[in-house]
């Protein structure tokens, strides 16, 4: 199964629809959102709206090359790790106060 976040169902099921806009352009529909694809002869490149960047390269034969980038996700766990630092500051103030208190 997968991975369920907070007030969200996961199903085992993909949705996943595309369509052609020109021969070189087309609009993913996907479970999380929506994004877009150009290609220009074995070249593509798709920007959705999660803020996910992919490249890839199909090179001949059963090679091909892809490159992912998650501008959001890392956006997401940079707060994350600078609000957990800000907590282990915090707690290590309230400690140090502690220990003066009591001398």
């Amino acid at each position: 199964m997968g991975q369920q976040q907070e007030g969200e169902l996961i199903m085992p099921f993909k949705f996943r629809m595309r369509k052609k806009i020109t021969d070189n352009l087309f609009v993913n529909f996907g479970k999380r959102g929506v994004s877009l694809t150009g290609k220009l002869g074995p070249f593509s490149r798709t920007v959705s709206t999660t803020g996910r960047r992919t490249n890839s390269v199909n090179f001949p034969g059963p090679f091909s090359y892809t490159d992912v980038s998650t501008a959001a996700g890392g956006a997401r766990k940079k707060e994350e790790r600078r609000l957990a630092l800000q907590a282990r500051k915090d707690a290590a103030l309230e400690r140090r106060a502690a220990r003066r208190n009591r001398s």
